[in-house]
């Protein structure tokens, strides 16, 4: 690579709360969700970031046009379903609505990094996968990726290898740092940092 680049993998601004057996589509964020927001944008300001990624569910769409007030520049922001509605870990949504409904989130997470099989969910191994193969095709440019808290928590758990999902539960706005250097691509998550290994993504 001649060029570094910088992706910022985050969870969505603040919102308000909704009940825990619900997805919560409809759920906006809030006024200091929108006042975050902003100010992450002009934290970021000087990235010079060309494209946004959002989840195609309300919060997430909406903490992308407020990051983009803040940056002060109208970049173009596309909606995947690798990062919500239904992500990049599940394969049948229907199926995987269950485990939410009777599960706790954490709990959630700690089944698939032990590597239960769940209903309606791909292995850790390959939903992840999905993500970072994603992530690295779209490495020519600063990016930002907007989802949701199950997705930033299991990205960062496989790519730490951790089996402590608590610890690295992302708090509104927080998430993973990709940074492509010359070196190859580096992860990080407060204070980690860790090479990803591009070898292994190719051709699986």
């Amino acid at each position: 690579m001649s060029s570094n680049y910088t992706h910022y993998f985050i969870r969505h601004a603040h919102r308000a709360p909704f009940s825990l057996n619900d997805w919560g589509h409809e759920v906006s964020i809030t006024l200091q969700g929108q006042k975050r927001s902003r100010e992450f944008g002009k934290q970021i300001a000087q990235s010079k970031v060309e494209v946004i990624w959002s989840s195609p569910i309300k919060r997430c769409i909406q903490t992308a046009e407020e990051i983009k007030n803040g940056i002060g520049v109208d970049i173009p922001t596309y909606q995947s379903i690798l990062l919500g509605d239904p992500g990049f870990m599940i394969l049948n949504p229907k199926i995987a609505e269950k485990a939410f409904q009777n599960d706790p989130l954490v709990e959630i997470i700690k089944c698939l990094l032990d590597g239960k099989s769940m209903p309606g969910f791909y292995s850790v191994t390959v939903g992840c996968d999905r993500m970072l193969r994603k992530l690295l095709e779209n490495k020519q440019s600063n990016q930002i990726w907007i989802s949701h808290d199950i997705h930033v928590c299991l990205l960062t758990c496989y790519i730490f290898k951790s089996q402590n999902p608590e610890r690295m539960m992302p708090t509104f706005l927080e998430g993973l740092t990709f940074s492509f250097e010359n070196l190859g691509v580096f992860a990080h998550f407060r204070g980690l940092r860790t090479k990803i290994d591009e070898t292994s993504l190719r051709g699986s």
